[in-house]
């Protein structure tokens, strides 16, 4: 099924998808850096940085990876009664541990991300809570054993931002500690979008650490200044330990995008039996398909589970048409179109736009 676009979301031109693929290379680069790779001022990005957040097409938000903190991703599926799978999946997605929630196929089926921070955390979930809800008809949980990366180092950009491979490197080597606050100028406004295979383990996070963790989660880019007075730290430190936690691997920062506004609004799952010795020549080539935004090797009766964003259904059958194709050992394929996003990967979907979530509440 198809996501409709708000009547107030302005086109996302050229100069917006390269501010966008800007930003899925740093999420914290200053808006003059951003200006300079692109071609334009400062004031102009900030403008259509502000403009394209406020209109629910892009959120920065920093997120912490479990994995590098030596505990698991697991994908869950969920069925449920058709009656009950809305309230459910809106309550999964109040968790903070909890990402990427849809509802799949006939849409009495909940497909969402888990990734708790302590094993407590996710036993609760998985083993106390879940089981125990009598709207809740099957349940299957799957570790993620590898991601594969694709044409965009884990960043689908099939939106084509179109920057160069020198600002792109420029992007990529610069320090993201401190986004730019920018003040509107005279002129009027513009009218009206992570690896987690690395071996060496983080440092732990500090209980000290949750204001500045709270505080990404909801903006990716506050300033350094917001971010000391939320932990009560000077700005140096803050600087040094949101330099050291990103450096580490324990926080990254990801960019939600509003699929639709970027011209994919059909969305579906697909979950693949290859044969082992294929496994990872199959996903390797899986994910370099542009349409393809996520590749992992997952445990279960699937060995690989994808998400495809596209244009139409016609582009659905072709994508479909050739994936057996792309490398020896496909045995079964299920398709599971996306009826309705209602989490990404750290905002909630909002009446047609990205909004931030509200905490569960019993948490």
């Amino acid at each position: 099924m198809k996501q409709s676009v708000p009547s107030d979301i302005g086109i996302v031109d050229d100069l917006d998808r390269k501010i966008l693929q800007a930003l899925q290379i740093n999420g914290r680069a200053a808006f003059s850096l951003i200006g300079e790779v692109v071609g334009v001022s400062e004031q102009t990005v900030a403008r259509r940085y502000r403009r394209l957040r406020e209109q629910g097409v892009v959120r920065v938000v920093g997120l912490v990876d479990p994995t590098r903190l030596g505990q698991l991703d697991w994908m869950v599926r969920i069925t449920c009664r058709p009656d009950a799978s809305g309230a459910l999946a809106a309550a999964l997605a109040r968790r903070d541990d909890v990402a990427w929630v849809s509802l799949t196929g006939a849409g009495n089926e909940i497909v969402a991300s888990l990734r708790a921070r302590t094993q407590d955390a996710r036993e609760e979930l998985l083993l106390r809570r879940l089981p125990k809800t009598e709207q809740v008809l099957d349940l299957a949980a799957a570790i993620v054993m590898h991601r594969f990366t694709g044409l965009y180092d884990n960043d689908w950009q099939a939106y084509r931002g179109g920057l160069g491979d020198q600002a792109v490197a420029a992007l990529a080597h610069a320090r993201g500690g401190q986004p730019d606050t920018v003040q509107p100028d005279a002129r009027p406004s513009e009218p009206s979008e992570i690896t987690s295979g690395a071996t060496v383990p983080a440092a732990p996070l500090l209980p000290e650490d949750q204001p500045l963790l709270a505080a990404l989660a909801r903006d990716g880019r506050t300033p350094i200044s917001v971010l000391a007075k939320a932990s009560g730290w000077s700005q140096g430190r803050t600087r040094r330990r949101l330099d050291t936690l990103i450096d580490d691997g324990a926080l990254y920062l990801d960019v939600d995008l509003f699929m639709p506004a970027l011209g994919f609004p059909l969305m579906a799952m697909l979950w693949m039996t290859v044969e082992p010795q294929h496994l990872d020549a199959f996903g390797n080539a899986l994910v370099k398909e542009s349409a393809v935004t996520f590749a992992g090797a997952i445990t279960g009766s699937s060995n690989i589970s994808a998400a495809v964003a596209l244009t139409e259904v016609d582009s659905l059958y072709r994508f479909v048409n050739r994936v057996g194709d792309l490398a020896p050992g496909l045995r079964q394929l299920e398709i599971a179109p996306v009826i309705t996003r209602i989490k990404q990967a750290g905002s909630l979907v909002i009446g047609d736009r990205l909004g931030e979530p509200r905490p569960a509440s019993g948490r």
